[in-house]
């Protein structure tokens, strides 16, 4: 089922951030985040941590899109996305 696409910026169930995207590739003014894309969050202990799931079948500049859903090395569920773009 197609989810919509993370971007720098959107939020975790942590509460943290998506900080880094494509370098080249925005969705609705924002980079795309990816696979290996990091996220900081605020919860003690789990810091600045990567997207460790993403899309099979999309990627951008090489490295599989990060969707609503995918999930975080610290656990935490992206949670907010461009809801107007979906990914597989």
């Amino acid at each position: 089922m197609a989810r919509p696409q993370a971007r720098l910026g959107d939020i975790s169930s942590h509460g943290g951030v998506i900080v880094t995207g494509a370098l080249r590739t925005v969705v609705n003014g924002r980079p795309t985040a990816r696979l290996g894309d990091l996220h900081v969050c605020p919860i003690p202990g789990h810091g600045v941590t990567p997207i460790v799931t993403g899309s099979l079948d999309t990627a951008t500049e090489g490295l599989p899109n990060a969707r609503i859903g995918d999930i975080t090395a610290c656990g935490a569920i992206i949670v907010t996305g461009s809801l107007n773009t979906n990914d597989d």
